[in-house]
């Protein structure tokens, strides 16, 4: 499980193009941004080497939408459970947090974990192109866990895991469901101490507000869509 995330190297880049409508860069430059990277090589729950376009457009959304609710940092600290530093840091976009931290930060804030990212598209229609969709997270073999599209809090993502990517991800808000299909290869769930091997064509839903991971261990890549259903935001 990770923590708030740090501003060390890290060597799993995140890729994936701006898809934002209104043309700021929301999906993730492939590269390192300079001095905005985090985490370890194990698949950790953080934006990995990002780029500009995540770290940028979190910060920018964070920074607008406390002004909008008048709210300091001590505030928003005491909310969300992230210290002031790495507040400070993730608004100067200096920070690499994990996404379990932006999650918090972003419920704290009145926000969905999509809109704080840029993935969350205003229109009663809305389609995707691949290369359009966010992509928080990256291993550096490939895999990719990218949101396709979001609605409400609600997120259908298209994960990719290469041989070997393991991505720990941090216990989400209580109340939080995931539903997963694997559409090839072999998936093995960690749940605490259970594991759970989905095999192509099986799917899984469970409760996510506790520590899990994907993992895959095979010679094949894996692909799998995941649906998350966090509770409603605060008030």
């Amino acid at each position: 499980m990770t923590n708030e995330g740090t501003t060390g190297p890290n060597r799993a880049a995140s890729g994936g193009a701006s898809g934002a409508a209104s043309g700021a860069a929301s999906g993730a430059a492939s590269g390192a941004a300079s001095g905005a990277a985090s985490g370890g090589a194990t698949g950790e729950e953080t934006i990995g080497a990002a780029g500009e376009g995540i770290i940028a457009t979190v910060a920018r959304t964070l920074r607008a939408r406390r002004a909008d609710r008048g709210m300091t940092l001590v505030e928003l600290a005491e909310r969300s459970g992230v210290s002031r530093r790495m507040l400070t840091l993730i608004e100067k976009g200096e920070a690499n947090p994990s996404l379990g931290t932006l999650e918090r930060v972003g419920r704290a804030l009145g926000l969905t974990f999509a809109q704080l990212v840029g993935a969350e598209r205003a229109g009663e229609i809305t389609v995707v192109a691949p290369e359009a969709m966010v992509a928080p997270w990256a291993s550096a073999d490939g895999g990719h866990g990218r949101i396709a599209v979001a609605s409400a809090g609600n997120e259908l993502w298209d994960w990719r895991l290469a041989p070997g990517d393991r991505y720990d991800a941090d216990p989400d808000p209580a109340g939080t469901t995931e539903m997963i299909l694997v559409m090839s290869g072999r998936l093995a769930l960690e749940l605490g101490a259970d594991r759970i091997v989905l095999p192509a064509g099986h799917a899984v839903r469970f409760a996510s507000d506790r520590p899990y991971a994907y993992v895959n261990d095979s010679e094949r890549p894996v692909r799998f869509a995941r649906n998350t259903f966090p509770p409603p935001l605060p008030r």
